[in-house]
């Protein structure tokens, strides 16, 4: 009877994380939608493309459009339906602001840009404005984040830190179909360090959870 009272509230920290759903180049326009998200630690926020060419990629406030390194970048997807049959998969790790573009040449410039967790002091608005005589830049390789092929349920990931004081889990994947990644012209120096320990932490707090459980019911049988 006690295990089945202690046992919701060890996974209720698990169950509480939210997926957030953005559409990128909805309509043929230059958008996100929506471009404004607020996200708690936990949640995740999935990516889906439409045509012609798009990709999400994380800059900083002060540099709009330059490519953060290490930082979030799903390659380039260039989907002929609508949408494509992958996604792009971020994971939330705190409540700090994520600034994300579109890196396709003259997207950023054109207003494609969007914020989670966007502060009081430094709004989207003021991120566009800067952006219109920027220039855009790129990864050279999908990091901070899960592609997955919705056709048949598959995905693989590499663990990457995103914005200096913001972070994702989980990135990439050489899945097959419409999204690349590449470099664009220019680069830019920003600094961020990797964290491949993450998923190591996420799948160890399961297992301690679990474990937790066992002691406890053995304790009270």
């Amino acid at each position: 009877m006690h295990s089945a009272v202690l046992l919701p509230l060890l996974l209720l920290p698990f169950s509480l994380a939210a997926k957030k759903t953005v559409k990128v180049g909805d309509g043929g326009k230059l958008v996100f939608v929506p471009d404004h998200i607020t996200a708690a630690k936990g949640d995740t926020i999935e990516f889906t493309f439409y045509p012609h060419n798009h990709s999400v990629a994380q800059s900083t406030f002060d540099k709009p459009c330059q490519a953060l390194e290490k930082g979030i970048f799903s390659g380039f997807f260039t989907p002929t339906t609508e949408p494509a049959n992958q996604t792009f998969t971020v994971t939330v790790n705190n409540t700090d602001p994520i600034w994300l573009y579109c890196s396709t040449a003259g997207h950023c410039q054109g207003g494609m840009a969007m914020v989670v967790n966007e502060p009081k002091d430094k709004t989207l608005k003021t991120y566009q404005d800067n952006s219109k005589e920027a220039t855009s830049s790129s990864q050279s390789e999908v990091a901070g984040g899960v592609i997955s092929d919705q056709s048949s349920g598959s995905s693989s990931s590499v663990s990457s830190k995103a914005a200096g004081s913001s972070s994702a889990t989980a990135a990439a994947t050489g899945a097959t179909g419409s999204s690349t990644a590449a470099s664009s012209a220019s680069s830019t120096s920003a600094t961020a360090s990797p964290t491949n320990a993450v998923s190591k932490v996420s799948a160890g707090a399961g297992l301690g959870a679990l474990g937790l459980l066992g002691v406890l019911v053995g304790g009270i049988f």
